[in-house]
């Protein structure tokens, strides 16, 4: 397992085999962990195999990176959550939306 942590600017990961023994302790310092699913999203660009040159691809991933954190934090703000539980309730939500969307309501 893995921890993401915002430092000086950049994400930084680190390997932990206890994470949620440091994510308390880090949490407790006043550090920003970021969810993994947030920290590793903006991995996988250009999927349609657009031409774009690295200014493009920096634009796009910075608006789509922005908007996610956004939401993120509106959530945490809702819920009064910290980030992790913040994108798990968003990411829990938006697929319970689609299913009821998609006409799969249980």
């Amino acid at each position: 397992m893995f921890i993401y942590l915002f430092w000086f600017g950049r994400v930084h990961v680190y390997p932990c085999g206890r994470v949620k023994v440091l994510y308390l302790i880090l949490s407790k310092k006043g550090v920003i962990i970021l969810p993994d699913i947030y920290a590793k999203a903006g991995g996988v660009t250009n999927m349609q195999a657009f031409m774009w040159n690295e200014e493009k691809v920096n634009e796009e991933l910075k608006k789509y990176m922005t908007k996610a954190f956004h939401s993120i934090k509106n959530m945490c703000r809702t819920q009064e959550s910290n980030l992790r539980m913040g994108s798990f309730t968003l990411g829990v939500s938006r697929v319970a939306c689609s299913t009821v969307l998609k006409g799969w309501e249980a």
